[in-house]
């Protein structure tokens, strides 16, 4: 029985020194984007991360003994060949889960969550998105660590021994050794079972996701309920939360008005993942986006604009419900949530508007199509109704869908209320589309997309302009989130989230043409905004705020996987939950100020949290 044990314990060194490798090469793959991470801190995280390549070995190594168990008793040879098919269907399975966390991370910030599983439930969408990944890279890492854990595993590890030894032995034996493992699986005998947070140990969120373990993680978020609202977002009781957001959204505002009319026609155009960075406006060179710099020239520009979070089911209902996005969730994707939140369709409805949605894509695509319905929108328009030449994987070229819109809306009754949801350039940015940029590496065809976009807009505006329509319409212009591109940008990063805010139209006051508001605003500040124009009450918008007179009293809030930016004035704070510490300030550059503001950032993010889980679900 010597055999059994031998094999148990070079089965676990086997996996420890298997995901030793993948957090390697996790984090060489990412290098590029933390250029200043020193070895010894790669070094250190092999130390936070043994809890976890522990317990993950635990799991794999519970089955093979169980297996092992039963050739003690018999069915030695078949029980042998049982563990090396298991062994390489759990190396093919590490290696995918793997590959899928380099992915996500190098787009999202973050290993696999609950709401990338969610995503699984639109798969060609999912398959679409992953395409902006380095497929032949991602390939390769793939089959060279699943052949080079087969080789170690058949040269050094695999079961050869004999199963001797006396009857009680074979039982007892394995029994204390499915024991142990089970122990080593919890993380130890202590009061808690091993969690994530032991993996964390920098101020770089990057290195934190290198030591989780990526089969762990993946076995917790399939076994964790989504809707277990964590505790680790209390910092404040409750009522005090909901004081100080009170507090915030009362600041002073000003008379600014940005229409004389009464009920203006209301084009809101979403752009898909459109950066400030990338913009000539917001110091972009050369810019992606001349015919959109050249349109602030005669429109009203608000400088200091942020997304909610950074994915498009976050953005919409920041936009038409005022409700922040979520770190690990998006509220659109739970009937039983979003029917509790109010909507702009509705509350134009009472001024006698009527509320459309337009894409060139997929209108059900995460629960979008019944989201909307409930928030008042009562015409739907997509793929099928645009009637697109020419498409991506994400739906038609964006011409086809401002041509549509142009045709469409000249048959409407005014007042009414349109928004627009661009899509070519969605990853993988595949669209066929002039290649402007040629020397911007990687970020090539998220410029190039944005370009053709960016030109698809100039023309919707010129022709629009001729329209009878216009002359009482304001049109917004904003992003549905920005993107980590052109400057490969960290998911928590606050220029991770900066995006342009752009009103024109004619309807636009003509004092406001060509001004510039820089007062932090975000997208959950548009329904108020937008119910401000015309005289309705948006107290039921209570994230939502109008613009406020004082630059320095205006602020912006935003989510990442698992933290929470704040602008307030001139500051910027940004909270890491996992770490429990800012990000932004860096630890030792903090005073009274900014501790008072990281206690705001923190009691923001909690009062998220609450609301969202007390949503009736």
């Amino acid at each position: 029985m010597l055999a059994v044990f031998k094999y148990w314990c070079k089965l676990f060194a086997f996996f420890l020194l298997f995901f030793a490798i993948q957090r390697l090469v996790f984090v060489l793959v990412q290098l590029p984007q933390n250029p200043d991470v020193s070895f010894m801190e790669i070094a250190q995280g092999n130390i936070y991360a043994l809890k976890l390549d522990l317990a993950a070995s635990a799991y794999v190594v519970l089955f093979a003994l169980l297996v092992l168990w039963i050739g003690i008793f018999g069915a030695t040879k078949t029980m042998i060949k049982v563990l090396k098919v298991y062994v390489i269907i759990i190396l093919v399975v590490v290696g995918l889960i793997h590959i899928t966390d380099i992915g996500l991370y190098k787009e999202w910030g973050s290993k696999f969550n609950h709401k990338a599983l969610s995503y699984l439930a639109y798969p060609k969408e999912a398959i679409a998105s992953a395409e902006s990944s380095p497929i032949l890279l991602f390939t390769f890492i793939f089959s060279a660590e699943t052949l080079f854990g087969l080789f170690l595993y058949t040269r050094y590890v695999h079961f050869k021994g004999k199963m001797d030894g006396r009857l009680w032995q074979k039982i007892v034996l394995p029994l204390v050794l499915v024991a142990v493992t089970g122990v080593i699986a919890r993380g130890g005998v202590s009061k808690w079972p091993v969690s994530k947070g032991s993996a964390y140990y920098s101020q770089r969120p990057m290195l934190n996701q290198a030591a989780a373990n990526s089969l762990w993680n993946f076995i917790n978020i399939l076994s964790t309920p989504i809707e277990a609202r964590p505790t680790s977002y209390d910092f404040v009781d409750p009522s005090s939360a909901q004081n100080e957001l009170h507090r915030l959204t009362l600041c002073d505002t000003s008379a600014l008005r940005i229409t004389t009319k009464s009920t203006p026609n209301i084009v809101i155009i979403l752009v898909e993942s459109l950066s400030a960075e990338s913009m000539g406006i917001f110091g972009g060179s050369p810019s992606a986006t001349p015919a959109l710099d050249g349109l602030t020239k005669n429109a009203l520009l608000f400088s200091r604009f942020y997304a909610s979070g950074f994915r498009t089911d976050q953005g919409l209902a920041a936009v038409v419900s005022g409700f922040p996005a979520q770190p690990q969730t998006a509220v659109i994707r739970r009937y039983g949530k979003f029917e509790r939140l109010n909507g702009l369709g509705l509350d134009l409805h009472q001024k006698g508007y009527n509320s459309s949605y337009y894409s060139a894509g997929d209108n059900d695509y995460a629960n979008t199509k019944a989201y909307l319905k409930h928030c008042g929108f009562s015409n739907f328009y997509d793929e099928g109704d645009v009637k697109p030449l020419r498409r991506t994987k994400f739906g038609g070229y964006d011409e086809f869908l401002f041509a549509f819109h142009l045709k469409h809306v000249s048959s409407l009754k005014q007042p009414f209320f349109s928004i627009l949801m661009t899509c070519t350039s969605h990853e993988p940015f595949d669209a066929a589309v002039p290649n402007v940029f040629l020397d911007r590496g990687e970020a090539n065809g998220y410029l190039n997309t944005i370009h053709y976009t960016d030109g698809a807009i100039g023309d919707y505006l010129k022709r629009a302009q001729k329209e009878t329509w216009y002359s009482n319409a304001l049109i917004f212009i904003l992003s549905d989130h920005a993107h980590r591109f052109p400057n490969n940008r960290q998911i928590w990063e606050v220029e991770r989230h900066h995006i342009p805010l752009i009103i024109t139209g004619g309807a636009l006051d003509e004092n406001l043409k060509g001004k510039t508001i820089s007062a932090p605003l975000s997208q959950t500040d548009l329904p108020a905004i937008i119910l401000s124009l015309v005289g309705v009450d948006s107290k039921n918008y209570e994230w939502s705020k109008t613009i406020c007179s004082d630059e320095y009293k205006s602020w912006a809030f935003y989510t990442f996987d698992d933290g929470a930016g704040f602008i307030h004035g001139k500051d910027t704070i940004i909270w890491d939950n996992a770490l429990k510490k800012t990000l932004l300030p860096k630890p030792g550059n903090s005073n009274p100020h900014l501790d008072s503001l990281t206690n705001t950032t923190r009691t923001l993010l909690q009062k998220l949290i609450h609301d969202y889980y007390n949503l009736t679900d």
